[in-house]
């Protein structure tokens, strides 16, 4: 198992939720985080919630841009020297409908942000870590990777893009040192889920909370598993699932007994 000690891991994305929670059990093992968002005041009240922010760097970076992406490559290079661990965690959904009643541009920006965000993110950590000939790329997936995503279509396509992405750049760089694969994280108790817009109805209200209660996680979960995954080195080209029939099983026996019933919203 590879120590993770004075490591640097970049995390787009990483103001709060999944990103945040990532950031934080990284700082847990040893390792310097540097932090990005579109909002730059975000992204410095996150490192103060940090457990050592004197290790954390970070600031604003719209990954839907190469050239702001290139800057936070090369900050994170200058205050820290190398990097080491990259993660395309940056991403957006449109609400939850059906696809004539999405604005395109809420349907496009799925699109420029989970996909277009995360290529700039693997070509700019690409060519930082093939000198040295080490390297991790994490990108992260969701709903869409690998069946279909009806009223989330374009989340889907970008994730199921993405997915292929990962697949294709392992294979032309698997003898480079660098490993790339992909994470399915989950659903999480994190704004984009509970605050999901387009759930209005008292139907898909409860369809949701029963999903959320069975397959949910706050984030420090899958969190914990992507820092396992680095130290154990994720394998080139694999997609990882942090939710598996060991986790969701014994929920579901405990919506059947009314553990639901007891506590309908265990994210609140």
């Amino acid at each position: 198992m590879n120590s993770l000690q004075d490591q640097v891991v970049v995390i787009t994305g990483a103001s709060r939720g999944f990103g945040l929670a990532m950031a934080s059990e990284f700082q847990r093992v040893g390792a310097h985080v540097v932090l990005s968002s579109r909002d730059e005041a975000a992204v410095q009240q996150a490192i103060a919630k940090l457990p050592t922010p004197a290790n954390a760097f970070g600031g604003k970076c719209d990954v839907r841009d190469l050239t702001q992406v290139e800057q936070l490559a090369r900050a994170a290079v200058s205050r820290f020297g190398k990097i080491d661990v990259w993660i395309n965690n940056a991403g957006v959904a449109h609400r939850y409908a059906k696809f004539l009643e999405i604005d395109p541009p809420d349907w496009r920006a799925s699109i420029e942000t989970n996909l277009i965000g995360a290529y700039h993110g693997c070509r700019v950590a690409l060519a930082q870590m093939l000198s040295r000939r080490a390297g991790q790329i994490i990108n992260i997936l969701g709903m869409g990777a690998d069946r279909p995503a009806p009223n989330q279509t374009g989340y889907g396509a970008s994730k199921a893009a993405l997915m292929r992405l990962t697949e294709s750049l392992a294979q032309e760089y698997a003898d480079s040192g660098v490993r790339i694969c992909a994470l399915r994280p989950g659903m999480m108790w994190t704004d984009m889920l509970t605050g999901a817009e387009g759930v209005q109805t008292p139907e898909m209200q409860k369809r949701m909370e029963w999903a959320m209660r069975v397959f949910g996680n706050p984030p420090s979960v899958p969190a914990q598993y992507v820092v396992r995954l680095v130290e154990r080195g994720g394998e080139n080209g694999k997609s990882y699932q942090v939710v598996k029939p060991t986790m969701f099983v014994p929920r579901m026996i405990g919506e059947m007994l009314g553990a639901g019933k007891r506590n309908p919203r265990p994210w609140k």
